[in-house]
């Protein structure tokens, strides 16, 4: 096999997932959110857990927005999710901080520095549990260089 037909056999990326499907990702886990954020380990549990990811997957499936998604992927897709929201409230947090430690070093003020707000628990969902996803549009991959964040350039993931 040449170069050519090598690159035809490799496998495409999927689409990225909408905001809609996002939506319906999260609201179809807040639902089980029980059972696959379950910490007993048995063939039962895990069983069970397996059964509800293929759920949300069929759920985000059944939207036809775009490809058919394994219950692999859309666990996946909300680790990822998950991850991005607790770096974008550190980061608001940060800022926040920044914000509060400028304002006490002037003379006119004297707040002091507060501990952010822990809104989130482990699974990611508010601890409100009002499931308002209406401001789900930011949810693809960051554009912009996060500071902290170290970003790599294709370049340099190239030489790999």
């Amino acid at each position: 096999m040449d170069f050519l037909q090598m690159k035809h056999l490799k496998r495409k990326r999927k689409s990225n997932y909408s905001v809609k499907e996002t939506q319906t990702l999260i609201r179809e886990i807040h639902k089980r959110r029980e059972i696959l954020f379950s910490r007993q380990q048995n063939m039962a549990i895990n069983e069970l857990k397996r059964r509800a990811w293929e759920e949300v997957a069929d759920s985000v499936n059944a939207l036809g927005e775009g490809e058919l998604r394994t219950a692999a992927e859309v666990k996946r897709r909300y680790l990822d999710w998950r991850a991005l929201m607790k770096r974008k409230q550190l980061q608001a947090e940060l800022a926040s901080g920044l914000k509060q430690e400028f304002e006490s070093s002037s003379p006119d003020n004297d707040a002091s520095l507060g501990g952010g707000d822990q809104s989130l628990d482990l699974s990611g969902f508010s601890k409100d549990s009002s499931c308002d996803w209406q401001d789900l549009t930011d949810l693809g991959e960051p554009s912009t260089h996060t500071p902290g964040v170290k970003m790599e350039d294709d370049e340099a993931s190239s030489y790999r």
